[in-house]
């Protein structure tokens, strides 16, 4: 993988602050009716994880030819 040290430190950044902006969704979300709140926590999770998912693969991703 090319400039492997940069992409898992941005990796580990973005990790740390979806656990941040968790806590904070999970304070907006304490009123709410148990399944609303599960859905939104479940919803949140994974759209996190595929953007991280992402981030590892897009160096392999062939996308040259996408752009001309």
């Amino acid at each position: 993988m090319r400039n492997s040290p940069f992409w898992l430190l941005i990796a580990g950044l973005m990790i740390v602050l979806d656990i941040y902006f968790f806590q904070i969704v999970k304070l907006l979300t304490s009123n709410a009716a148990p399944r609303t709140r599960s859905t939104i926590h479940n919803a949140y999770w994974i759209i996190s994880i595929a953007v991280v998912v992402l981030l590892f693969i897009l160096p392999y991703l062939n996308l040259g030819g996408v752009w001309k």
